[in-house]
């Protein structure tokens, strides 16, 4: 722990080494792929199951606002351990900040759109499995529906038909 002081308040911190209560769940531990430029929709299908298992996936779609800094149930006042739980920068609400994260890295720049497409175009099946196959076709495709570009289904099935070889 840590203390913050002021002239008229002791602000105690705990480390944040330890989680804020011993309910609060560790995300790092169940969340094998980092976020990345290239990566979000992979990410955010990763992060969604988990967050709806803990009961948090209303806390992305509402507006529930982030708790006060600091607790007086102790005297002198304490940083508040949902505070801590819940603070990022810049950003009041969680909704505020998953849309934050979706504008940052969820809008591929148009170069990024024809890389996915061009990826679709190329994807051979070769010696891999139909459902492997189908697997990659499918992550390619649900990047280009968050980036904007769908694709016609005769469009699909011809680049989908044309590489299975």
């Amino acid at each position: 722990n840590s203390v913050v002081s002021n002239s008229s308040t002791n602000v105690t911190a705990p480390a944040l080494t330890q989680p804020a209560s011993p309910f609060s769940p560790n995300f790092q531990h169940f969340i094998s792929i980092k976020l990345s430029q290239t990566n979000y929709l992979l990410w955010k299908t990763q992060l969604t199951p988990i967050l709806k298992a803990y009961n948090f996936l209303d806390l992305v779609h509402g507006d529930e606002l982030c708790p006060p800094q600091l607790t007086f149930e102790d005297n002198p006042a304490s940083l508040n351990p949902s505070y801590i739980s819940w603070i990022v920068i810049g950003k009041n609400t969680f909704a505020e900040s998953w849309s934050a994260l979706t504008q940052a890295f969820g809008s591929p720049s148009h170069t990024r759109i024809l890389q996915f497409h061009m990826q679709l175009q190329n994807l051979k099946k070769n010696d891999s499995s139909i459902s492997t196959y189908l697997q990659q076709v499918k992550y390619i495709m649900d990047e280009l529906t968050v980036a904007g570009k769908i694709l016609s289904p005769e469009e699909f099935n011809v680049i989908v038909f044309n590489n299975l070889g």
